[in-house]
């Protein structure tokens, strides 16, 4: 007979099958606006750059009013009840901080695009859209007990950007790398740089024609409307992933 937990971790396991299977946002521009080389190497560098400028300068911007503390208190409260009666109805309420993050920071990501887009900017929104992302992620992190700013934690972080957002022929490698940090028995070498790397062609990848036309003015709305389908998809694959681990740890 299933408990209440093993249903759950089912449904977590359906949930993040499909997020993987929907196309990556942007690719159905692919193929339809011919995208210069010269536009495909300066959009990776750009999301490199940006997870630099971001991660490494900005980090403490993306923290102001972040209420850390509050979510914690939240989630240590969920889990008690959780642990005191494992039912349905407990477990899901410890997801319930996460779904509401992802609701609020999708039409931050959606204004954001859109409104950059009409104007005709594409590049510089790079940063300003992975700032929304990680805070996003970090959120969802915290919704679940997980302190994201550990060197393993922030590898595994970056590891699920990159799987979320990886084309389907580079999503293998972008899976077990994810298994990787999530399995490993004992501390593993961490290069927190290749990781940035990695996220970074990723997601140039994924919403290459939709930035590209982005910064065309006016016709770039329908670029920058492309944010909130790739948030959808990062944060949504993130809070299965943390949603899992949290049902694992209470087997």
């Amino acid at each position: 007979m299933q408990t209440p937990r093993d249903r759950m971790l089912r449904r977590a396991e359906r949930q993040q099958a499909r997020y993987l299977r929907r196309p990556v946002a942007g690719s159905r521009l692919a193929g339809k606006i011919p995208v210069p080389d010269r536009a495909r190497q300066a959009l990776t560098a750009a999301f490199v750059k940006a997870f630099e400028v971001v991660l490494d300068k900005g980090d403490g911007l993306i923290h102001k009013g972040l209420d850390t503390d509050g979510l914690r208190v939240a989630f240590a409260a969920q889990d008690r009840q959780a642990m005191a009666r494992m039912n349905s109805k407990n477990l899901r309420a410890v997801g319930a901080q996460a779904r509401r993050v992802r609701r609020r920071g999708a039409g931050v990501a959606l204004a954001e695009g859109v409104g950059l887009g009409l104007v005709g900017v594409g590049l510089p929104d790079i940063p300003l859209f992975l700032g929304v992302v990680l805070r996003g992620v970090y959120q969802i992190a915290l919704s679940y007990g997980i302190d994201y700013r550990t060197p393993a934690e922030r590898a595994y972080l970056l590891a699920l950007i990159d799987c979320a957002a990886a084309p389907d022929a580079d999503k293998q490698r972008a899976l077990d790398q994810t298994a990787r940090y999530l399995y490993a028995g004992a501390p593993i070498p961490i290069d927190e740089q290749a990781l940035r790397r990695r996220a970074a062609e990723s997601l140039a990848e994924g919403m290459l024609t939709a930035k590209f036309v982005q910064g065309l003015p006016l016709v770039g709305a329908a670029g920058g409307a492309y944010n909130l389908p790739l948030y959808r998809r990062i944060t949504g694959y993130a809070e299965t992933q943390y949603r899992k681990r949290y049902l694992w740890s209470k087997s």
